[in-house]
């Protein structure tokens, strides 16, 4: 697999020192996609609220309503329209709702830029968990203080593949309820 090389922002300490605070990371997490989403389409990727971060809007389909929802979340580039994500949900006790939209359906849609591709998610297994797990910690090292935060819940590591056939669960397997744990 191919990995591209990552670059903090130059803004990268400054923004962690604010969003590693407890106030603001909850708060983050329940208006962050209410104005990040439309930003990020208004102006075609160039623009965020987690600005100088790789970023990217992920729809699923929400899996109690069947509607769709889009999140925006900081991503691992793998190489080949490859990504990867973690659902740290800020250091909150619980998994985020896009997690449990693709434990029910694992078909969503990356949009990174003017770019969009459907993708199939899965588990990274626990090397590539290791390896990502690595790389965002370099990319933003507010993911240790979130894990601090999570009352030993441990976030799930989400590779999306492009998808190279038909929109569908794949071969029905749910993700376990201990998700970082393989």
């Amino acid at each position: 697999m191919s990995h591209v090389e990552l670059r903090r922002s130059p803004l990268a300490g400054a923004v962690e020192l604010l969003v590693t605070r407890k106030p603001v990371a909850w708060f983050l997490s329940k208006t962050l996609r209410l104005i990040d989403t439309p930003l990020l389409r208004l102006m075609q990727g160039r623009i965020s609220i987690g600005w100088g971060y790789p970023v990217l809007l992920l729809t699923t389909t929400g899996a109690k309503t069947g509607r769709q929802r889009t999140v925006t979340l900081l991503y691992i580039d793998r190489g080949d329209d490859e990504v990867a994500v973690i659902g740290s949900h800020f250091g909150r006790p619980d998994h985020p709702a896009w997690y449990h939209n693709l434990n029910a359906d694992r078909a969503c849609t990356v949009e990174i830029g003017r770019r969009n591709w459907p993708a199939t998610s899965r588990l990274a297994d626990s090397d590539e968990r290791a390896e990502i797990w690595a790389q965002a910690l370099h990319l933003y090292a507010g993911y240790d203080k979130y894990l601090e935060w999570t009352e030993g819940r441990v976030p799930p590591v989400l590779i999306l593949t492009p998808q190279r056939h038909k929109r569908g669960r794949g071969e029905g397997e749910r993700y376990s309820d201990r998700a970082g744990e393989s």
